[in-house]
């Protein structure tokens, strides 16, 4: 048992180094695919279904085959991440598209987009919190107005629950009491 975790843990750790060795090749500015693919296939010998090794097998087979669309994918990518860096989620989303019209199987822009679509969806949803939280301070006050107190902390408790920090609404709601 000892000798078959011995063994195994030498496995991992070769395993490791021949996957950082082929990362490591496919990030040079004029990767070699032929070796980078042969280490990937390396690692699934030892692993056969490692997610990242049938990846790195299918983007190198992938630019040997065509080098030119995988230099405008490379391109795409880096525009893409860096509009994404910029929180510039419309023109990242366009550049990632265009991968997927290259590769419909890319990864990483897949996950790119799907990222974007949940930041947007949350933006969404932030402003929506946000006019509720609005329609729930303005009622507040007309209530305030109105010595109506109970509707006006209903409100205020409303809008806190939408916005946390939302304008003056804690402060006006500790006036109440």
């Amino acid at each position: 048992a000892e000798e078959k975790i011995r063994l195994s843990e030498a496995l991992r750790k070769k395993v490791e180094a021949l996957k950082a060795e082929a990362r490591a090749e496919m990030l040079l500015e004029f990767p070699d695919y032929q070796k980078a693919m042969k280490i990937w296939k390396q690692v699934r010998k030892y692993v056969p279904q490692d997610g990242e090794a049938i990846e790195g097998v299918r983007k190198c087979e992938f630019a040997i085959e065509n080098r030119i669309k995988f230099e405008k994918i490379r391109t795409y990518m880096a525009r893409g991440a860096g509009f994404f860096e910029k929180a510039e989620y419309n023109q990242a989303k366009t550049e990632f598209d265009e991968v997927l019209k290259i590769d419909p199987k890319h990864r990483e822009a897949k996950d790119y987009l799907e990222k974007i679509n949940e930041i947007v969806e949350e933006k969404m949803l932030f402003a929506q919190r946000q006019k509720q939280a609005e329609e729930a301070y303005r009622s507040a006050k007309d209530n305030i107005a109105k010595n109506r107190f109970a509707e006006a902390q209903d409100d205020l408790e409303s809008c806190l629950a939408l916005v946390k920090n939302y304008r003056d609404a804690a402060d006006l709601l500790k006036n109440l009491d």
